[in-house]
C-alpha cells in the first residue's frame, strides 16, 4: 500500500510541474505583472520629475 501511495504522489507532482511548465506559456503571474508595473511606473516617475527639478531652478534657491 505505501509503494502505491509514494507513486501516486509521484505521478502527481510529475503532472503537476509538466503542467505548470506547458500553462505557464498562456499566462504572467499576478506577482510578475505587479512587478513590470511597479517597475514601469518608477521609470515614468523618474523620466518625469528629474527634468522637473533640474530644469525648474527652484532647488538653486535658497
Amino acid at each position: 500500500m505505501s509503494s502505491l501511495k509514494d507513486k501516486f504522489y509521484s505521478t502527481m507532482n510529475m503532472a503537476k510541474r509538466n503542467l505548470k511548465e506547458y500553462a505557464q506559456k498562456y499566462y504572467v503571474n499576478k506577482s510578475r505583472k505587479v512587478r513590470n508595473y511597479t517597475i514601469g511606473g518608477l521609470i515614468l516617475t523618474l523620466f518625469v520629475l528629474v527634468p522637473t527639478f533640474l530644469f525648474s531652478g527652484e532647488y538653486l534657491q535658497l
